[in-house]
Order: structure tokens, then C-alpha cells, then sequence
């Protein structure tokens, strides 16, 4: 998906409504990925935000990880440590977590 022409949310949401379930998470989850790498307060705080599929095979072996998906859309590094991202679009905007 090409998100050059996409200023807002709801752009975004009239982009994937002819998407099929898949190509909606898909798209989501390269939005989040270049959230973390644009956005002034996360791309600082990252050296190296990769989408799964393109997680270097150096680093999983060396993380202990599997090749095949698990769920972890995201890997964000930060120093020395990882944080792994899970994505989830949700057409409404209902929260996916009761607050308690």
C-alpha cells in the first residue's frame, strides 16, 4: 500500500475498505512499522524497526527465535535489547481492552 496520499485516519480506513481481512492487517502492520520509524519520539528511540519477514536470520538465531510467524508483526531495537510488536486492526473504534 502506498500511504504518500494518506494524511489521516479515516484516509487510511477508505484505502482499506476494499481489502480483504489479510491485506487490512498487512497494511496495518507497514503503518505501524513506519510509525516507529518517522515518528519524532520513536524513531529516536530505535536503532532498527524491521517487519518480521525481514528480521535478519542472524539476528533471530541469536534471540532464539523461530523462522516461521508466531505473531510478532515488529522487532524494534534498542541497544542491546528487542521488543517484539504485535499488531491488530480493528475496523471500529471500540477499544480491544476493557480499562479496568
Amino acid at each position: 500500500m502506498t500511504f504518500a496520499t494518506i494524511n489521516s485516519w479515516a484516509e487510511f480506513e477508505a484505502a482499506l475498505a476494499p481489502l480483504g481481512k489479510k491485506a487490512k492487517g498487512d497494511a496495518f502492520e507497514e503503518l505501524t512499522y513506519w510509525f516507529f520509524r518517522l515518528n519524532e519520539v520513536h524513531a529516536s528511540q530505535y536503532e532498527q524497526v524491521w517487519l518480521w519477514a525481514d528480521v535478519p536470520q542472524q539476528v533471530k538465531e541469536e534471540l532464539n527465535l523461530p523462522n516461521q510467524d508466531l505473531g510478532i508483526d515488529l522487532l524494534l531495537k534498542k541497544g542491546k535489547d528487542y521488543q517484539a510488536v504485535q499488531c491488530k486492526y480493528h475496523p471500529n473504534h471500540r477499544p480491544n481492552q476493557r480499562q479496568r
